[in-house]
């Protein structure tokens, strides 16, 4: 969970630094990710957005960025640890990047 907590703070700080530039892809998976009601990201949504980009859309997708996604949905799946707190903020760093991405 510190892992997935620090890749969600660093691609935060790179994206608030233009050192992350996300390519049209990411940039739509962001928009849909973004509307997500919640304080996280949920898996469903997570799960929804992969299956719409479809496997070209993915693929056109930054590695870290899609990295990011899928284990903070992966971390859900686990309820026991999931409701941890050191997990909760791990997904709520998520959700913030994600959000704070989009603008």
């Amino acid at each position: 969970m510190r892992d997935l907590r620090a890749r969600a703070e660093c691609l935060s700080t790179e994206a608030g630094n233009r050192r992350w530039k996300p390519g049209r892809s990411d940039r739509k998976a962001l928009a849909i990710l973004g509307r997500a009601a919640g304080p996280v990201i949920p898996r469903e949504a997570i799960e929804e957005m992969l299956i719409g980009m479809g496997a070209r859309g993915v693929n056109r997708m930054d590695d870290r960025l899609v990295t990011l996604l899928i284990d903070s949905a992966a971390a859900q799946d686990l309820p026991d640890i999931a409701e941890s707190p050191e997990a909760q903020e791990a997904l709520l760093a998520v959700a913030g990047f994600v959000r704070t991405a989009v603008r």
